[in-house]
């Protein structure tokens, strides 16, 4: 078993919010595909309104939605909720993430590359939502040793 436990650095914290930042771009353009560019579509048809209107009314907005979803920082309670405070790697073969708010388990077997960062280690899933709650800071190691974490993850560690 190796288990990473305590608080992250604030550099590394910069870092998760980074990654949970792109998950937030992600869902604001969903919405903006999946839903206004239908009504945009129907006022136009309907409303009879000129497409360039529509376009000189929506873009700006769209624009600031967007550039709000992913550059906006996030407030102390929300912290709470991306943040890991213990990060346990089973011998079953089970990774798991615990934050004040969230507790997630994904088998190793999904992960696709560890990323070592220097201070820590980013494990992705590939395209999984919550890949950021993934974050082993080398210092908060309590259990097992660096050596072990490596080999179990060798051939998916990208050293930047």
């Amino acid at each position: 078993m190796i288990e990473f436990n305590g608080n992250v650095s604030r550099q590394c914290e910069r870092h998760i919010q980074k990654q949970e930042g792109k998950c937030g771009l992600l869902t604001s353009l969903t919405v903006i595909i999946g839903f206004f560019v239908p009504l945009i579509s129907l006022s136009i048809r309907f409303l009879n309104i000129p497409w360039y209107i529509m376009v000189a009314v929506c873009v700006p907005i769209f624009t600031i939605w967007v550039g709000a979803s992913y550059l906006a920082p996030f407030r102390k309670s929300k912290l709470a909720l991306i943040i890991p405070l213990r990060i346990v790697i089973s011998d079953d073969r089970t990774i798991a993430s615990h934050g004040e708010k969230f507790h997630l388990i994904n088998s190793i077997d999904d992960v696709t590359m560890v990323v070592d960062m220097g201070e820590w280690y980013h494990i992705s899933f590939g395209k999984m939502l919550g890949s950021g709650r993934f974050v082993c800071q080398k210092d908060l190691l309590v259990q097992g040793t660096i050596e072990d974490f490596e080999k179990l993850f060798e051939g998916k560690l990208i050293r930047k």
